[in-house]
């Protein structure tokens, strides 16, 4: 299968982000429904705050990628939620998904990049820090927050 083969969009309707979340939620290593207290108020704030880009394949969605690039005071985006379906992650998805997020961060004049990720989320540490994200300081007891420079 070839970078060809899947479509990437962005999506701006609140009631498909909310059907993203739900799709992915048991992808993390903590569900985003135990984590946020109401889907649909998060899918809101998504809508009217981040970029949200969904890739699909033959009109199934397999991944997606949640940012907010609008802090104009700090230049600081912030990569909320990527995830990509278990299936399809040997295709660079995550990394097309993610270079993404990083152009669009540019054009909207960040110079930084941050994301939190689960201490025990091995496989995202490590997509991470092949793509240049360095420690910055720890989130919570089981989290860390990653940055790089734009």
């Amino acid at each position: 299968m070839n970078d060809k083969s899947y479509k990437i969009e962005t999506i701006t309707d609140k009631d498909i982000i909310e059907q993203v979340l739900l799709l992915f939620d048991a992808t993390f290593p903590c569900p985003l429904s135990e984590k946020v207290v109401n889907l649909r108020d998060y899918a809101r704030k998504l809508a009217e705050n981040a970029v949200v880009n969904i890739v699909s394949l033959e009109n199934k969605i397999i991944g997606f990628i949640a940012y907010y690039c609008n802090d104009k005071l700090t230049k600081q985006a912030y990569l909320t939620q990527i995830a990509v379906a278990e299936d399809f992650r040997e295709l660079r998805i995550g990394s097309a998904l993610l270079e993404l997020c990083i152009e669009t961060s540019k054009q909207n004049g960040m110079e930084k990049l941050i994301c939190e990720v689960d201490d025990t989320n091995f496989g995202a540490l490590k997509f991470y820090a092949k793509r240049g994200f360095v420690f910055l300081k720890k989130a919570s007891d089981c989290s860390q927050y990653l940055d790089k420079k734009l």
